[in-house]
């Protein structure tokens, strides 16, 4: 069990999702965003502290029942010979699923991941400008805005990419939780993505 992304045990952000292949126009985009707020619901509040509580709970609650059941099968057993006994009983534990392993994230790994993905997004919004300008008459407000809108896409790098980790800008290593960095990575993606927009300019109709 990843305890550093809940949603993947908690899979109730996915309903909506689902249901969205049924519904068509806005609705699907309504659906959309409650499953995304849903999914950072759970990645916020559910600490991995509380996923392995909770492992432990039922792991706990599994093995009394399996060992009521195993003492009623020996008891059931007893008129066998002992040897056919014991090897039946053995034959049972033998099927008796694990306990779960709790595993956490390679931070590491994780944090240039996220920097790739951050890349790809500032990419996307640079393409979009371009596009949006080539569609434009060049004046000096077209230049000016060009000019700021690539500025800002390498201010956001520089501050991701250098300064940050995990993508995010001037945060330090192991300063917050996977889950909730998780978290603030899909905000901010989101604000990185809107950032494009800053290249699609309209004129007043006169």
């Amino acid at each position: 069990m990843v305890a550093d992304l809940p949603i993947i045990q908690l899979g109730v952000g996915l309903t909506p999702r689902v249901v969205s292949l049924w519904v068509h126009g806005d609705g699907r985009l309504w659906l959309w965003a409650a499953g995304l707020v849903i999914d950072m619901a759970v990645m916020v509040r559910v600490s991995r502290e509380a996923l392995q509580a909770e492992v432990d709970q039922k792991w706990a609650d599994a093995e009394e029942r399996a060992e009521h059941w195993l003492r009623r099968e020996e008891r059931r057993n007893a008129a066998l010979p002992p040897e056919e006994a014991h090897a039946r009983v053995d034959r049972v534990r033998s099927r008796m699923r694990r306990k779960p392993q709790v595993v956490a994230a390679d931070i590491e790994h994780l944090s240039e991941r996220l920097g790739l993905f951050v890349l790809i997004v500032l990419g996307e919004g640079l393409v979009q400008s371009v596009s949006a300008a080539s569609e434009e008459e060049w004046d000096g407000g077209v230049r000016a805005v060009g000019v700021g809108v690539f500025a800002v896409l390498v201010l956001v790098w520089s501050l991701a990419l250098r300064t940050g980790s995990y993508g995010l800008p001037l945060l330090a290593p192991r300063a917050l939780p996977v889950r909730l960095v998780l978290a603030l990575r899909c905000l901010f993606a989101g604000v990185v993505a809107a950032l494009r927009w800053g290249g699609r300019w309209s004129r007043p109709v006169t």
